[in-house]
């Protein structure tokens, strides 16, 4: 009965919203794969000019949209894909006036007012347009990314959002290679490509990951994008830093194409100067010296054009990539030097010693990823334009587990391969409802699929200060994860006077399936023991010290080092009795047996927004936004400890997942220009970043139920 009495509530709420921002305001707002163009219809007095024909054309497509200015001498014609176009307006009393090279780029509003000339003064005017400087309409804090810079400007390694950094307020998050948009963690960002959502859902990273794949879209498949700091529109969602709203290129009526080819080689490439520097101190790891990545090819290229003229395009593009950037293994211990306890035979000694130097050295790594992106535009007819795209991607990094140029105290064993699969359709419908009122629906379905095998089995030995080697701890990753995500949504926008309605609905499904058991393998430590004899059977029967002995005491071990490495050796022959590791950990599930976990997340959103362009130098939009995450409640919560007496502490934390369904975003907007070359915005908005479902999987098995930790540690007497 609450939950039900809560539903009432929020929905009330959400309906009083609603009909309050309808009520007083009605947008032309910044559109998810799309642009805009707009304008008022006047005469040379001023006065507004009613029932105007306009015509639009796509000149890169030929596609054309036809419509007449409304009682305000209002035009809107949204949902237009980004390129070149051509205005015409005008006829019957008055002359024509065609505004050409108007440039509409990804989110824009792009405004085209026209004052006509009576038709007994001239036929026709022909005006060349320039990009103008500043944008009068918009209300949002943004930047777009143009394809001129994308496609020429140098960036380490082609990946495309990158070029984000070229705009205000965003910086890098620290060293995790995320970005952030105004201080915020870069796990509350989203990024959208063609409109559909392009965040994994699990890490809440855009879809390949920083510390991943190099890219899923490749440079050459991108078009443009805008960057949107704050204050963006009510469409946009799901998240509380920045946004990305990138485009991919199609085809046109020209044909188009492109090769490329990158290469980096050692001997081209300089070292950081501070690495340099600390390479040449007396002692340091000799791969400092070394450049990180040993050769590094990217090659591929696109094309596109037209299949029937002004009818069907298409567009493709390959991106190849391959890097060779070895991983070099090595030891801060000295290990020749150590000696082995009794009864441990030199040449059992020795067998060890080289054992754990055999594990130092250079461990592989060859890069390989492919990417094949192609796509179809059809234009049915002036009122509907339909697309589809699909990307295919492999990447495959053997020894990628660890992502560092060097590994100290560690060894290839630790390591493992990874391999990603990513797989997207993304189909965009935009269609012309009536003169004054636009339609575009949206679908995606993808799978991302990541997965990362261990080079060997456990258990993991880790020797203090010494070596590494054995399955790590979080491998393997059967799949981790393995998401599917069905993405459905609709948005209509309709011109009313001086005001631009705009509403729509996005429901993303998004399956998750993980399989990855943290420390299933077993994870043994070995540590020197304070005061370590180095003759075992002075353990605890005398005094062991460094130095010199006085009489009732024994030699320490020369190390602390020394001293992990005699009690691993001692376990690795079986000897002096009993078990000398310091710690050991291991996980067990006994209900999947592999760490797994198999759920649904429901991401649910809708909005209302207007534009009301109050005058010619005043827009204000207002609108409301509602967003929600379904997630199942965990099966099997921890109600019992181990010894069989009730845990309502553990029951309380592990048997609910709070869902918010209170997340009601209002979002306020203004531009107002006082004279030409200059604009005031301002905006006030509420933004809820969404929950990672790494997360809920965390809440839902890692609760002691599932996954079952088991300790031990040596208490030294």
């Amino acid at each position: 009965m609450n939950r039900l009495s809560d539903w009432k509530r929020l929905l009330t709420l959400v309906a009083m919203a609603i009909f309050a921002i309808c009520a007083t305001l009605s947008a032309t707002a910044q559109t998810a794969g799309t642009g805009t163009i707009s304008g008022s219809v006047t005469d040379v007095s001023g006065a507004i000019v009613p029932a105007v024909n306009i015509t639009i054309i796509n000149t890169d497509t030929g596609a054309t949209r036809n419509l007449t200015s409304n009682n305000s001498g209002e035009f809107t014609s949204t949902f237009l894909q980004p390129g070149h176009y051509q205005v015409i307006v005008g006829g019957g009393g008055f002359a024509k006036v065609n505004r050409q090279n108007l440039v509409l780029t990804v989110g824009q509003v792009l405004t085209v007012d026209v004052a006509l000339p009576a038709a007994s003064t001239t036929t026709e005017v022909t005006v060349t347009d320039a990009s103008p400087l500043i944008d009068t309409l918009k209300t949002q804090v943004s930047q777009t990314v143009s394809q001129q810079m994308v496609s020429n400007l140098p960036v380490n390694g082609r990946r495309y959002d990158n070029f984000v950094l070229l705009t205000t307020n965003v910086v890098p998050d620290g060293n995790s290679g995320l970005i952030s948009y105004r201080g915020i963690s870069g796990l509350y960002n989203t990024n959208l490509v063609d409109g559909a959502n392009n965040q994994q859902a699990f890490f809440s990273e855009a879809r390949g990951r920083a510390i991943g794949a190099p890219y899923v879209f490749p440079q050459d498949s991108i078009k443009e994008f805008e960057s949107s700091t704050s204050g963006y529109s009510a469409e946009f969602g799901q998240a509380a830093g920045g946004q990305i709203n990138a485009i991919s290129k199609s085809g046109a009526n020209a044909i188009h194409g492109d090769l490329f080819y990158f290469l980096r080689y050692p001997s081209m490439n300089a070292l950081d100067p501070l690495t340099k520097f600390n390479g040449r101190q007396p002692g340091a790891n000799p791969a400092l010296l070394q450049p990180a990545v040993h050769q590094q090819h990217q090659f591929g290229g696109s094309v596109g054009g037209p299949i029937i003229k002004d009818k069907l395009f298409y567009f493709f593009t390959y991106d190849g990539f391959r890097r060779s950037s070895p991983l070099l293994y090595s030891s801060t211990a000295n290990i020749s030097s150590f000696t082995c306890p009794a009864p441990i035979s030199s040449a059992q000694c020795d067998t060890a010693k080289a054992y754990l130097n055999g594990l130092s050295g250079p461990a592989p790594r060859q890069l390989k990823q492919d990417i094949f992106f192609p796509r179809l535009d059809y234009q049915l007819n002036g009122n509907n334009h339909i697309s589809a795209e699909f990307l295919f991607q492999n990447y495959q990094l053997p020894n990628g587990y660890t992502t560092s140029a060097t590994a100290t105290n560690s060894s290839a064993s630790t390591n493992g391969r990874a391999d990603f699969h990513q797989r997207y359709f993304i189909s965009n419908w935009e269609s012309v409802l009536s003169p004054t009122m636009t339609n575009a629906f949206r679908f995606q379905w993808g799978r991302d699929l990541e997965v990362t095998s261990a080079n060997a089995p456990g258990p993991s030995v880790t020797i203090s200060g010494v070596q590494g080697y054995g399955m790590p701890n979080a491998l393997p990753r059967l799949a981790f994860p393995d998401e599917h995500r069905w993405q459905i949504s609709d948005t209509v926008s309709k011109l009313m006077g001086r005001h631009n309605l705009k509403f729509g609905v996005d429901v993303n499904l998004i399956h998750e399936y993980l399989a990855n058991l943290f420390q299933g393998g077993g994870i043994y430590s070995y540590a020197s023991l304070n005061g370590q004899c180095q003759n075992p059977a002075n353990q605890g029967v005398l005094p062991c010290v460094t130095g010199t002995l006085l009489p009732g005491q024994a030699a320490a071990v020369s190390s602390s080092t020394a001293g992990a490495f005699a009690n691993w050796v001692q376990d690795v022959y079986g000897v002096n009795g009993g078990q000398h590791y310091s710690t050991f950990t291991q996980v067990n599930d006994p209900i999947t047996h592999i760490g797994a976990d198999d759920f649904w997340n429901k991401d649910i959103a809708g909005f209302i927004e207007d534009s009301w362009k109050v005058s010619s130098n005043l827009n204000v939009s207002a609108g409301i936004r509602y967003d929600t995450q379904l997630v199942p409640q965990p099966a099997h919560p921890y109600t019992t400890s181990f010894n069989g007496v009730p845990s309502p502490l553990g029951n309380f934390y592990t048997s609910t997942i709070n869902i918010n369904y209170k997340m009601i975003q209002p979002r306020l907007g203004f531009a107002w220009s006082p004279h030409n070359g200059t604009v005031l915005r301002g905006g006030y908005g509420i933004f809820y970043g969404l929950t990672s479902n790494s997360t809920f999987y965390a809440t839902r098995v890692e609760n002691g139920v599932y996954q079952q930790q088991y300790s031990l540690n040596v208490t030294q007497s």
